[in-house]
């Protein structure tokens, strides 16, 4: 028996559970940005059912506005000239994309070309990722941030932030100078330690 093996009784740590990645939205173009190949995931995320529909298609015709192509154009023709030949490069750009049934969304391209030596382009594998989930992330973000300020505004009751890092007060509501007759501006800046009763004190540090 393999020493190494576990006995009967002896507890086994489970390996730790690793959150697969999601499939990767792959494109291969050519000199023309002709598609030649794509994976599953570029195809749904450009609303295609099957990847082989996208070959021979344009990319220039997935992007809104045609201002972004260009930009993503002039990015590839300022690399300099490749010192050898088929030598590769990578660039970034963030664009708005348009799939099959004409929705927009938001898109970070990472592209890697190959050039010959002479600069002419040869080929280009792109990376699509789309923003659409850190975009409504961000949306719901602006909308929290919103809500609490005008609550902070309007509430009747003293609402501070604090930087847990020095108990200082970065941020106090109008019903603050309302209720204690001091400044906001008095205080911004300052411990909080202060405006605490000695005898709470030491609950209110644990909280913080």
């Amino acid at each position: 028996m393999n020493s190494s093996s576990p006995s009967l009784g002896q507890s086994v740590k489970p390996a730790p559970y690793v959150q697969p990645s999601p499939p990767a939205a792959l494109m291969r173009t050519d000199g023309t940005f002709l598609i030649m190949d794509a994976t599953p995931a570029a195809a749904r995320l450009l609303g295609y059912a099957d990847a082989r529909d996208l070959i021979g298609m344009g990319l220039p015709a997935f992007f809104v506005h045609a201002a972004d192509f260009a930009a993503f154009q002039a990015k590839l023709s300022s690399q300099p000239l490749a010192s050898e030949p088929n030598l590769t490069s990578t660039q970034q750009i963030d664009a708005l994309l348009i799939d099959r049934q004409g929705d927009p969304f938001p898109v970070h391209f990472v592209a890697q070309t190959q050039r010959t030596a002479d600069g002419e382009l040869v080929g280009m594998q792109t990376r699509l990722v789309d923003l659409s989930v850190q975009q409504a992330q961000l949306e719901q973000l602006y909308a929290s941030d919103l809500q609490l300020r005008l609550l902070m505004e309007k509430t009747q009751s003293i609402i501070f932030n604090i930087d847990t890092t020095t108990n200082r007060i970065t941020a106090l509501n109008p019903a603050f100078e309302t209720i204690t007759g001091w400044a906001r501006s008095e205080w911004i800046g300052k411990s909080f330690t202060p405006l605490v009763h000695p005898d709470d004190l030491t609950l209110a540090l644990t909280i913080v």
